[in-house]
């Protein structure tokens, strides 16, 4: 009796790990730490669920002697079916100017922002989707950026 207790108290004690992750992410290395704006990384994303709430994020990665507080990338996307032209959005990643807004380790700083990168016109339905983004930053290439990437998580 006392080994089918354990038994099922391990059982119920892993079950909640079982979950699967409604989170998908997907990153595009920039080599040498030099994104060019020619270099266009594109992200592709399938649903399958349509009557679930999606939020995006941006993933960036970059150095701590990056020199900017922010980031602006053009987004043009391909959502199911529907082309949309490259609409411009600014990535903040500092609090207030003043220290980063993403987690800090060693000299790597990694940043998740949370944005609205489909118009309100667009409903979620079964599809691919996929998102490309242009660095449009003045400085080309831009320095001390390790990473860029997109995260789609159900909610």
């Amino acid at each position: 009796m006392y080994k089918i207790l354990v038994v099922l108290i391990a059982f119920f004690a892993i079950l909640p790990s079982c979950k699967q992750l409604d989170t998908s992410v997907q990153a595009f290395n920039i080599p040498n730490a030099q994104w060019y704006s020619n270099a266009k990384p594109t992200f592709t994303f399938v649903i399958t669920n349509e009557t679930a709430k999606y939020e995006m994020a941006f993933l960036i990665r970059h150095t701590n002697n990056y020199k900017y507080n922010n980031l602006f990338v053009n987004v043009a996307y391909n959502a199911a079916g529907i082309v949309g032209t490259a609409q411009h959005i600014e990535i903040p990643l500092t609090n207030n100017n003043t220290s980063w807004s993403g987690k800090l380790f060693n000299n790597i700083v990694e940043t998740y922002v949370t944005a609205k990168i489909l118009p309100d016109s667009i409903l979620i339905k079964k599809g691919t989707y996929t998102f490309t983004i242009e660095n449009i930053m003045r400085e080309d290439p831009l320095p001390e950026i390790l990473q860029i990437g997109l995260m789609v998580k159900k909610h």
